[in-house]
């Protein structure tokens, strides 16, 4: 095994653990990791296409004026959270990390199903684990006690967040049947049903409709102009419904689908985006880099409109480094992935996550070239699964 063959092994590796980070609260380290790593690999047979090297360019000069508006320590934490997939996709495609889709989603989902168990039985996840809000910080707590019917609390595994861990789930379950109906990976039938049980686990809305997303690809109903038309009857019967305003008891599991809470949240989200317009417009505060925060406690992430959230952290200028670099890796294969984390995005951001990051990088890596394997072969991976 050659230098390269190792070092990709261990990058694998790295990212593959790198994806759990958030339960065990280290998730900047893994940041401060990857950089030096990434920066010892440039030297002058580096291969990078114009595009991106334009982009990092672009974005570098923007990571300076975000340093001088808000100081170093809040700039990195804003740019790390809502642009580092730029990061995670460059160490990606420099380490020739490939990650084990069904390997990580199994551990995924392993992990979800536990976690589920765990917290409704034996103890408080707010008081023990990273992955929580811890509960001494009470204005951190509100909205986070979700226990459905006065019983269910959520597991927020990898995303810190059930709506976030929801988005990430789906956009890997589309991922992977991509692969299988390219045959780049063979299926294991098992993914099937603890991705279905991790998702009813999770009890997110928005997880539930991007489920129905993935089934509809999964049975090949789902193409481009189906997608948008579907998408646009649901936002007209969702216009509709909200009309109707009619609440279900919180302690229902059904409340965060009445017609209420869906007039409440239109409302609510418009109000969001009119207000963020009128706080950048104010003295020291930007459109195209953001707001001025004064202190890095008042930067605003796994909040519930995520698009929102990164408009009023980095501005037009941070939409637009974003937009364009998903746009350019765009194709037959990575579109629906994508959207299933622009989608999810309208709610808790899953693609800024960590987990989300590093997920969607592999999305914007892989091969999808059909991977040619021998009869036998074939069969003994049809018996282990």
């Amino acid at each position: 095994m050659n230098e390269d063959s190792q070092l990709s092994k261990i990058a694998t590796t790295c990212l593959f653990l790198s994806f759990f980070s958030a339960y065990v609260g280290i998730i900047s380290l893994v940041y401060a990791v990857m950089l030096p790593m990434l920066i010892v690999k440039v030297d002058k047979n580096y291969k990078i296409t114009f595009y991106d090297f334009f982009h990092i360019i672009v974005l570098l000069v923007f990571a300076c004026l975000k340093f001088f508006q808000v100081g170093f320590f809040t700039a990195d934490s804003i740019l790390r959270y809502y642009l580092g997939v730029v990061l995670v996709y460059q160490f990606s495609k420099t380490y020739a990390v490939k990650l084990d889709i069904q390997k990580i989603l199994f551990v995924f989902c392993i992990c979800v199903i536990a976690e589920g168990v765990i917290i409704n039985i034996f103890f408080d996840p707010f008081q023990y684990l990273p992955n929580y809000p811890h509960a001494a910080f009470e204005e951190q707590m509100i909205g986070h006690y979700t226990k459905f019917m006065g019983f269910y609390q959520r597991p927020y595994s990898v995303g810190m967040n059930s709506s976030t861990s929801s988005t990430i789930l789906c956009a890997m379950m589309i991922f992977r049947d991509i692969l299988i109906k390219n045959k780049a990976i063979v299926a294991d039938k098992k993914i099937e049903i603890l991705g279905a049980v991790s998702i009813l686990m999770l009890a997110s809305g928005v997880g539930l409709a991007l489920y129905f997303f993935y089934l509809l690809h999964k049975f090949q109903l789902l193409t481009l102009k189906r997608f948008l038309i579907l998408l646009a009857i649901v936002v007209l019967m969702l216009n509709y419904y909200a009309q109707v305003s009619e609440f279900i008891s919180p302690d229902s599991i059904f409340q965060k689908v009445s017609s209420g809470y869906v007039n409440f949240l239109e409302d609510y989200k418009t109000e969001q985006v009119t207000s963020v317009f009128s706080e950048l417009k104010e003295p020291g505060n930007s459109l195209w880099i953001g707001k001025a925060f004064e202190t890095k406690s008042e930067i605003i992430t796994q909040s519930d409109f995520a698009w929102n959230d990164l408009f009023i952290c980095l501005g037009f200028g941070g939409l637009i480094l974003l937009i364009s670099f998903l746009v350019n890796k765009v194709n037959k294969f990575t579109l629906f992935p994508i959207l299933i984390f622009i989608i999810g995005a309208f709610h808790y951001g899953g693609m800024f996550t960590l987990a989300g990051q590093i997920i969607l990088a592999q999305i914007l890596c892989a091969d999808y070239q059909p991977v040619h394997i021998d009869k036998n072969t074939a069969a003994e991976i049809a018996a282990q699964v």
